[in-house]
């Protein structure tokens, strides 16, 4: 099943795993409360969490997967409004080929595989560098909201912890 497939019909399964994961962040860029339709925390195998993603507003790195052999990444899972789209995509940068969609398996919090829409960055460094405070924030909040197990929330925070800054010349 493409992304294309995932997006006919009238609701699509959505895979957070960054600032997305937080619940008020998502709220203010959907137009709505996102709670409405958090499906629960979900797990997406043969992936890392990676902190890759060369932020435009300012000289540090958001939240990225890329396949990676025996890793897991914890998230959430939502089932969003179609209409809901445009709004998801802008956040993401899709219009500006920052992100780009993707397909994913995941397990669902009953246990069942879904095929879920999510995103992966399309402008990525060599290297993982530490994210802002603020996006941080954001993150840690949304592992809470999301509901990760707690072994993942702390392995998260303390890697997070230990990222540096990113390099001048990869800013």
């Amino acid at each position: 099943m493409t992304t294309d497939d995932l997006l006919r019909g009238e609701h699509f399964t959505y895979f957070a795993y960054g600032s997305c994961m937080n619940l008020a962040s998502l709220s203010a860029s959907l137009g709505c409360e996102a709670a409405a339709y958090f499906a629960g925390a979900a797990r997406l195998d043969g992936h890392r969490l990676a902190f890759n993603y060369a932020s435009l507003n300012e000289p540090v790195c958001c939240a990225n997967i890329e396949p990676a052999a025996g890793a897991i990444v914890e998230g959430a899972l939502y089932r969003l409004p179609m209409r809901m789209l445009d709004a998801l995509e802008r956040r993401e940068g899709v219009h500006l080929g920052r992100y780009v969609r993707c397909a994913v398996d995941v397990s669902a919090p009953d246990g069942r595989r879904v095929r879920a829409l999510t995103y992966r960055g399309a402008v990525t460094l060599d290297c993982d560098a530490a994210p802002s405070a603020r996006y941080r924030e954001l993150l840690v909040r949304g592992l809470a909201d999301a509901g990760v197990s707690t072994s993942y929330r702390d392995r998260t925070v303390a890697y997070i912890s230990g990222l540096r800054d990113r390099p001048p010349e990869m800013q």
